[in-house]
């Protein structure tokens, strides 16, 4: 498990398993994403570094282009 104040960039790797683990899932909340290894400050950061393509809010965090309207 990464350190609690982990602030190296987030790489492509990264990433790309968050996307993928993402995809067709709908909203997943930091604790459902545990099992990846990441705290909620990591996953924050992987979702800013994620040029729009992941969003977060109070239900956790989405693929945009699977999000509703209203999200």
């Amino acid at each position: 498990m990464l350190p609690l104040f982990d602030r190296r960039e987030p790489d492509a790797a990264e990433l790309s398993r968050l996307i993928a683990t993402l995809n067709g899932k709908g909203w997943r909340t930091a604790h459902d994403l545990a099992w990846l290894g990441w705290n909620d400050r990591r996953l924050r950061l992987l979702a800013a570094a994620s040029e729009g393509r992941i969003i977060s809010g109070q239900r956790g965090y989405c693929l945009t282009d699977q999000a509703s309207v209203e999200d």
